[in-house]
């Protein structure tokens, strides 16, 4: 039960609004915005039911999440991380995802869901394979993958509901 939770607490990102095809959810909304401490440079741009968000933090973390969804949700929250990090073990990248779920839960009372989807992670750590969708409860699935550049690495976090 306290999975499917996790699941509620993801719609209100989306916000009923006019479509050209009646869908369970409306467009999708900001996540973040300009106003939250750290939040030093903020975008946002909806297209249908597509959106894009870019968000750069004072620490130097530099964020992009890509929303979706009619019928079912999806959210890809994509982590520029400076520096590479060593290959080691699938869970170097699941406690590197929990750290900074539990960093985008500390922004607001709005983000305190991303503290549980880092504790949610960490239960199911040792059952997650990198790139695979993994079940976290009824309809809800998280995906975990990360691509190596030169001088950076970008940490890919897929969290959907159900199949579009």
């Amino acid at each position: 039960m306290k999975k499917i939770g996790l699941l509620l607490l993801v719609i209100p990102f989306f916000a009923c609004g006019p479509s050209s095809k009646p869908c369970t959810y409306g467009s999708p909304t900001a996540i973040f915005n300009k106003e939250l401490k750290g939040v030093l440079e903020h975008q946002f741009s909806v297209k249908g039911q597509d959106a894009q968000e870019s968000i750069a933090f004072d620490n130097g973390l530099n964020l992009e999440v890509l929303q979706g969804g009619c019928n079912a949700l999806k959210q890809e929250f994509r982590f520029s991380l400076k520096g590479n990090i060593e290959e080691g073990d699938k869970m170097v990248w699941i406690n590197q995802t929990a750290q900074l779920f539990h960093f985008l839960g500390d922004l607001s009372d709005q983000h305190l869901v991303y503290h549980q989807y880092a504790q949610a992670l960490k239960t199911v750590a040792t059952e997650i394979n990198l790139g695979e969708s993994f079940p976290l409860g009824e309809g809800f699935f998280i995906k975990l993958d990360h691509i190596a550049g030169s001088g950076y690495e970008l940490l890919v976090v897929e969290v959907s509901q159900g199949k579009e």
